[in-house]
């Protein structure tokens, strides 16, 4: 049986529902402002060397959010487009305030670890891993689509996936990590100036594995949809419950 390759968060939404999968609907994608933003810090980062020969701090980040947005807000007003960078640029100038680049040295940016379990290869992301030019530790940083109840006491997801880079890592480097969870707000539609307050989660330590939440997606998978299904605001409700293929 050739293996399924998904992403991280098509395991998660399969483990919510896993009509998701079917249906190709990811609840923990990223806002589009959200995803313009870290595509932009991840950019900038890759090319940290050059703000010691070609450009400066802001034209870098200008040339990385650009980078970023191409074709995805080609059919979007110019004030919107205006709106997103500013964001974005508000983003990484507020990261990098808090993580310098010439402290926090980039050493691999949004990596993907493959995860493979039963039929199904499941790619971890992990958004930044930075040098801590001034210990020894290394500092791994995963962008999450909201900060709310579910997330924080959900931690132990995040452990288990801190277990997992660390040992991938062990093989070529014997530094500590350390582990944060970050979260950019998403641009509302109506505010002119918003502002970035960028929240760091730290995760401690926890599950060693992923096995709990790789055998809720094995269960999941073998339901097909949730039966007796109660979340009337789903999306994907009406499709799901006229589909006569289950």
């Amino acid at each position: 049986m050739p293996v399924k390759k998904i992403t991280e968060s098509q395991m998660l939404s399969t483990i919510l529902c896993p009509a998701y999968l079917k249906y190709n609907y990811d609840p923990y994608s990223l806002d589009l402002s959200q995803a313009i933003a870290k595509k932009a810090l991840v950019y900038f980062l890759t090319h940290v060397e050059d703000l010691y020969r070609s450009c400066t701090i802001d034209q870098l980040i200008d040339i990385s959010i650009k980078k970023a947005a191409h074709k995805k807000l080609t059919n979007t007003s110019s004030s919107y487009k205006k709106r997103i960078h500013t964001h974005a640029s508000n983003f990484i100038s507020t990261f990098i305030d808090t993580y310098p680049p010439d402290r926090y040295y980039p050493i691999l940016l949004d990596l993907n670890v493959p995860l493979a379990f039963e039929s199904y290869e499941i790619s971890l992301n992990f958004t930044l891993i930075l040098k801590d030019l001034h210990k020894s530790a290394l500092v791994v940083y995963d962008l999450i689509h909201a900060n709310d109840f579910h997330v924080k006491n959900n931690l132990d997801y995040f452990s288990a996936k801190k277990y997992i880079i660390a040992d991938r890592l062990s093989f070529i480097l014997e530094n500590p990590i350390s582990y944060f969870c970050f979260y950019i707000p998403p641009l509302k539609p109506l505010a002119q100036n918003q502002s970035i307050d960028i929240s760091f989660i730290p995760i401690p330590q926890g599950l060693d594995s992923m096995n709990y939440y790789l055998n809720i997606f094995k269960s999941k998978i073998r339901l097909n949809k949730n039966p007796f299904c109660i979340n009337y605001s789903c999306p994907k409700r009406k499709e799901c419950t006229h589909d006569k293929s289950w």
